[in-house]
């Protein structure tokens, strides 16, 4: 039962960036926090997953990172520059310390949605024999 909420953070994590492109920003944009990385990298460690655990790492290196870089605005000009600033990260080519470290996951998600698709098609698709199931 664990397969299908982790599928769909990995998909959360390819359509915010974080191992397809798109940036830093998107990232930290969405739904994924310090704290719930954590709880996935001790959820990997428990099952002995080396690439979920380095995956988690590398996020939340990059999270540190971009948090202690605080953007406070004092007035217009400063607000301007913050908000220059949010989308100049957002439009940032993604970090490739964590698109290495994710990759294994991102393929894995990819390869479980592909069977999932050829086991629903009728007699297994034309793939489903080489993919098992």
């Amino acid at each position: 039962m664990l397969a299908k909420p982790f599928v769909l953070l990995l998909i959360v994590l390819a359509s915010t960036g974080c191992v397809g492109g798109g940036g830093l920003g998107k990232v930290l944009s969405s739904a994924l926090t310090p704290e719930d990385v954590q709880r996935g990298k001790e959820i990997a460690a428990a099952a002995h997953d080396v690439a979920g655990v380095n995956c988690a790492d590398a996020l939340l290196a990059q999270m540190s990172e971009a948090q202690t870089l605080e953007l406070h605005a004092v007035g217009i000009f400063s607000a301007f520059m913050k908000v220059r600033e949010l989308r100049r990260r957002a439009n940032a080519p993604p970090d490739e310390t964590v698109q290495i470290a994710c990759a294994p996951l991102y393929l894995d998600a990819q390869r479980t949605i592909l069977k999932l698709g050829l086991s629903a098609a009728p007699g297994g698709g034309a793939l489903g024999g080489v993919l098992g199931r």
